[in-house]
């Protein structure tokens, strides 16, 4: 059998079947290092019976790394005992270990826990013993014996708010959630409950009025027929208000011909009045025309270029453009 140990995870922070997490970093070590006694299922012996287990061990190279405390258990093979459990530990029938600690500090709130945690986070603790046990209490092979500060090995309800039950830890987490202390009543929280979905109906009445006045309004402004309402308003409601908001607002109203037409002539009229004040070296045909006619005839060229001019820049005629759908 090796004389160096064998590895051991004591510790490494997922929760135990008491429903609590034990910080790794949070543990000290320094009473047990002077005295790394290793236990058989958190036995003591009392010495009133030959029958009592005596320790079966000590832990040699304890360490604190991402998590995890580990150690190498050295048995007493002079022990006929310890020998019988380092064989099953050594062929590898038994391979949890437990530790025993008496906690010094702990986070009661909920919000700082992991999730399925339905206890305090034991943030401090000082290590009293390890023991190599044979039913684990986590599916990591760690578990967990509290000790009081006489030394006594206590049960966790002996332990005041350690005991939690999953009710007890749910009420906690939805008032956290709900803005309120972690510690507050169920009346307190069904009170918050029942506000915030007040506080959602509201909401939801005030979005749905108005959706209903922004489709009337694109359908008053001809963006969308009233036939395809039904379709927007399951666009808002799947998408939400801003969408369906910003859908529409990106729509461009339908432009009759009469529209284009009027569009067009004015402007013409307003390049006609542009053309008045103008330095002479900008004028085009219809200012010629307008202010200095006898120019054109005096200078066909002249005439020649700024009808050329005239006629790329002639915008096209609302009669040569293909056929638009205006209207529902």
């Amino acid at each position: 059998m090796a004389e160096k140990g064998i590895f051991f995870i004591c510790n490494d922070e997922s929760i135990n079947t008491y429903g609590f997490v034990v910080k790794t970093d949070g543990i000290d070590l320094s009473a047990f290092q002077k005295n790394p006694v290793m236990l058989w299922n958190h036995g003591r012996s009392t010495g009133s019976d030959e029958r009592e287990v005596l320790p079966i061990g000590r832990w040699e190279g304890m360490k604190k790394e991402a998590g995890q405390l580990t150690g190498r258990a050295v048995f007493d093979l002079n022990d006929p005992f310890a020998r019988k459990i380092a064989e099953k530990v050594e062929k590898g029938f038994i391979s949890a270990c437990s530790i025993g600690i008496r906690i010094l500090e702990r986070d009661d709130n909920p919000t700082h826990w992991a999730e399925g945690q339905i206890a305090p986070t034991v943030t401090r603790c000082e290590l009293r013993e390890i023991s190599v046990c044979d039913i684990p209490a986590n599916r990591n092979a760690v578990t967990v014996s509290l000790y009081d500060a006489g030394g006594k090995v206590v049960e966790l309800s002996d332990v005041p708010g350690m005991a939690v039950s999953p009710f007890e830890a749910q009420n906690r987490r939805i008032a956290a959630a709900l803005g309120l202390e972690w510690n507050a009543g169920t009346e307190e929280v069904l009170k918050a409950a029942e506000a915030l979905k007040k506080a959602k109906d509201e909401l939801q009445e005030r979005e749905a009025a108005e959706m209903e006045r922004m489709l009337s309004e694109a359908v008053r402004k001809r963006k969308i027929s009233a036939l395809k309402l039904d379709i927007f308003r399951e666009m808002g409601r799947k998408n939400g208000l801003n969408v369906l908001r910003d859908v529409l607002e990106d729509m461009a109203e339908p432009v009759s011909t009469f529209d284009l037409v009027r569009g067009w002539e004015r402007e013409r009229r307003e390049k006609r009045e542009r053309g008045r004040g103008k330095p002479r070296s900008e004028w085009e045909l219809e200012d010629y025309r307008k202010h200095d006619p006898k120019a054109l005839q005096d200078d066909p060229k002249l005439y020649k270029r700024l009808l050329d001019e005239q006629e790329r820049k002639k915008p096209v005629s609302p009669y040569e453009l293909p056929p638009y759908y205006y209207g529902d």
